[in-house]
Parts: structure tokens; sequence; C-alpha cells
């Protein structure tokens, strides 16, 4: 049920737009994941061993909302849908164990997500606002190397 995969660091595993239909767990190695707009990285958040993801893939058909793309070279467990469902099918305590972590890491993203929201309306906010601001905002060079 579970297949073990290796992957050489600056892979992609699931790419945003795609859709996918496994679970991986992470056995040691680092990931980051992302979105792009405008052709720019927007960075969510990095994972390391025993962290998990795609779990979406396992209860949808919807494309990937992100990309995960392994930072160094990356060993993982992989769970297929098929697999998922036979394994929630085979009996209640699994099922109800398996549920709840898939819960439990949703719930999680679903707060930081939030939290982003937040920052990221305090920011419209204040640009749109506050003429100080919008100007320092406006005149901060983001690619200058001494910013990195």
């Amino acid at each position: 049920m579970l297949h073990e995969r290796t992957f050489r660091a600056q892979e992609k595993i699931i790419e945003e737009g795609f859709a996918g239909e496994s679970l991986f767990i992470i056995v040691s190695g680092r990931v980051q994941i992302y979105r792009t707009f405008d052709n720019e990285k927007f960075v969510l958040t990095e994972l390391g061993a025993y962290d998990f993801f795609g779990e979406m893939s396992l209860i949808d058909d919807f494309a990937a909302s992100a990309t995960v793309e392994t930072l160094t070279e990356v060993t993982v467990v992989e769970m297929t849908r098929s697999d998922f469902k036979s394994l929630v099918s085979s009996g209640p305590e699994i099922s109800a164990r398996l549920w709840e972590s898939l819960a439990r890491s949703l719930n999680s993203k679903i707060r930081n997500t939030g939290n982003l929201v937040k920052m990221y309306y305090g920011l419209n906010k204040a640009l749109c606002e506050d003429k100080e601001f919008r100007e320092l905002y406006t005149a901060w060079s983001f690619d200058s190397p001494q910013r990195r």
C-alpha cells in the first residue's frame, strides 16, 4: 500500500494546476511548497521529515493549488488514492485515525491561510489608505541584493 520513492534536489513532486492522486509522507529531506503569481514564487511553507502533503488529492480530483519542490534529496512514502480507500475501508479504527489526521492537517492549513489573508488585508488597507506608507512601500527595492 505504501511505496517508497526518492527525488533529487530541485525536483517537482506536485505541480500547481495539475491533478494529483497521492499523499506523500516525507521520510528524509526538505521540500518547499509555493504558489506562482505573475511568474514569481510565493513560498507558503517548507516541510521536513514526518510532514506530509498531497492529502487533498485523496479526497477530490481538483488540480493542485500549489507546487511542491524538493530543496534537498527527498525520500517519501507515497499512498495513492486507491490505497487510501482500501485502507479506510479495512476497519473503523484505522479509518477514524486517518480521517482525524487529515482533518488536523487541513485545519492547520486553513488557520495559516486565514493568518496570511489577515496580513495581506492589512497591507492592502495600509497601501490604499496611507499615502506615506504607499510611497515608502513602492520605493522599496525588493530585488536589491542587500535585501536578500
